[in-house]
């Protein structure tokens, strides 16, 4: 089973996301390659699983088939401050992993539902693209100081700004990943399939387990120009299907 890293992590969201994106999907195909050994499908799927490893500089000895994906379980994270946009960006790497993301109302902690082994790594994407978020703004904030602009705002102004940036970071990925969530599917439409069917028998087991929730609620503000263009320029690796809008628990 592949690792969340131990180090420190990476503030290069896009090569991080794309990596444990692309041992997700082989993991997929390497089951069907299982299921269907000898058959076309399977010859397929294992030859697209070793493409998909060369792309990532991976040889097919380092995958280890640990891990149940049908092993749903919950887990819980600190969001740190209830922000309408760490909410936002924790639904979208959720779902990123086929994975859901709920919320309690004004709270501060993140619980996500699925597959035991990809949980953690959502959790890390997370804290490599809020990292990501953070250098992009303090690059922002010395130009605004360079310019004069960052100083010649009250306290509030520069709050507001910030809600604005991030807001406006979100919104460029969510839109990235609409704009390519299709490409997957077209490039394998096996894995998708399995990853579809891994997304019903999730939420019928957060439905069983008595698990509700309602939503899409809002949108995303669109903030600032800037934070847009870093939020696009993040380049996240398409998800499998957008989830529309962040969900908060409750009564349905």
């Amino acid at each position: 089973m592949y690792a969340v890293p131990r180090t420190a992590p990476s503030t290069d969201g896009d090569a991080t996301a794309r990596r444990l994106r692309g041992l997700s999907r082989v993991r997929k195909l390497l089951r069907l390659a299982e299921d269907q050994a000898g058959l076309p499908e399977g010859i397929a799927a294992r030859q697209r699983a070793e493409t998909i490893l060369t792309e990532l500089g991976l040889a097919m000895g380092a995958m280890e088939l640990q891990g149940d994906d049908a092993d749903f379980q919950p887990r819980t994270f600190a969001l740190g401050k209830a922000e309408g946009w760490r909410r936002i960006l924790v639904d979208t790497v959720a779902d990123h992993f086929d994975c859901f993301a709920l919320f309690d109302k004004g709270g501060k902690e993140a619980h996500t539902f699925g597959p035991a082994h990809l949980l953690p790594h959502v959790e890390y994407v997370v804290v490599v693209y809020t990292l990501q978020l953070r250098k992009a703004w303090e690059a922002h904030v010395e130009d605004l100081l360079q310019s004069g602009t960052w100083t010649s705002w009250n306290r509030r102004q520069q709050l507001d700004a910030r809600e604005a940036y991030c807001n406006a970071f979100v919104r460029g990925v969510k839109e990235r990943l609409a704009a390519e969530r299709t490409s997957e599917a077209a490039l394998d439409p096996a894995a998708w399939r399995l990853a579809q069917a891994q997304r019903r028998a999730l939420e019928a087991w957060m439905k069983q387990g008595g698990v509700r929730w309602r939503g899409p609620t809002s949108g995303v503000p669109f903030g600032s120009r800037e934070g847009y263009d870093a939020g696009l320029a993040a380049e996240i690796d398409p998800a499998l299907k957008g989830r529309g809008d962040r969900k908060q628990l409750g009564s349905s």
